[in-house]
């Protein structure tokens, strides 16, 4: 009885295990590439007491339109995702943006700090924050910061150098 219904359905068990075959076989490739790489997902790194650096520059992400009391809601929401995570903080070296992949929180504030001695421009790939619809410069030994106020995922650029950098913003 079991063999007559292994013979009646043997095209569907041969094609139930090819494609177990398969999916297996697409598991296996990935991780084993996940591994080499070392590419585990980056981690939120709080930084405490971030010391401004001579030359610092300021790029808040606030509207213009908002009146005094949205501002102080969101001084106070952002206090509080200062206290909680910190500055993300991003190098420019002469090998690029270190990391050039992190995770944020709505909120939160992004530290550039150029290592080099050269003043360099950071643009975004995309239409994403208004304030960067024209590059901001990054001053020579010197430092940009940004409130990241919209989440998602956004693409920045040095446009001279072809370095870039990912930040993946997300909700508290």
């Amino acid at each position: 009885m079991i063999k007559n219904l292994i013979e009646r359905n043997k095209s569907v068990f041969v094609i139930g295990l090819l494609t177990l075959t398969i999916f297996m076989s697409i598991i296996i490739i990935s991780e084993v590439r996940r591994v080499r790489r070392g590419n585990d997902s980056p981690k939120l790194i709080r930084i405490e007491n971030a010391v401004e650096t001579s030359g610092t520059t300021s790029a808040e992400g606030n509207s213009k339109e908002e009146n005094n009391s949205n501002l102080s809601v969101l001084d106070s929401v952002y206090s509080e995702v200062d206290k909680g995570y910190g500055k993300l903080l991003i190098e420019y070296t002469s090998k690029g943006f270190i990391p050039n992949y992190a995770k944020a929180i709505l909120g939160q504030k992004v530290k550039w700090v150029n290592k080099t001695g050269i003043s360099v421009y950071i643009a975004q790939n995309t239409p994403f924050f208004d304030e960067f619809k024209t590059p901001l410069l990054l001053p020579a030994n010197g430092a940009l910061e940004f409130r990241l106020y919209k989440d998602g995922k956004w693409k920045y650029q040095n446009p001279e150098a072809g370095f870039s950098g990912d930040i993946e913003i997300l909700k508290p």
